[in-house]
């Protein structure tokens, strides 16, 4: 795989090939894996704190696998909603007179 993300060997940013007969050709354009199950794209976006373009790893439907750190924030946001799901059945329950926890 050749990322030229300021294109200076070729106009594509992204070249993949493969050995074929002791020389290299062409990868597919999908940029699949199917022995890894996994796949390649381009991504624009903020990564460690700088925009750029980036080289990300994509599952099967084109989707970015998550780094950690988007890992770490998706649990965050998962916790604040079960978090404020909780409050409001601990609300409706006391609307009925029963004391959560009781």
């Amino acid at each position: 795989v050749v990322f030229d993300p300021q294109e200076m060997l070729s106009d594509q940013p992204l070249r993949a090939f493969r050995l074929v007969a002791n020389q290299y050709a062409p990868f597919d354009e999908s940029l699949w894996f199917p022995d890894v199950g996994l796949g390649l794209r381009l991504w624009e976006g903020r990564f460690e704190g700088h925009p750029d373009t980036w080289l990300r790893w994509r599952d099967q439907a084109g989707e970015p696998i998550p780094t950690g750190a988007e890992r770490a924030q998706q649990e965050r946001h998962r916790a604040d909603q079960e978090r404020q799901r909780a409050e409001r059945l601990a609300e409706q329950l006391r609307q009925l007179g029963v004391e959560p926890g009781d």
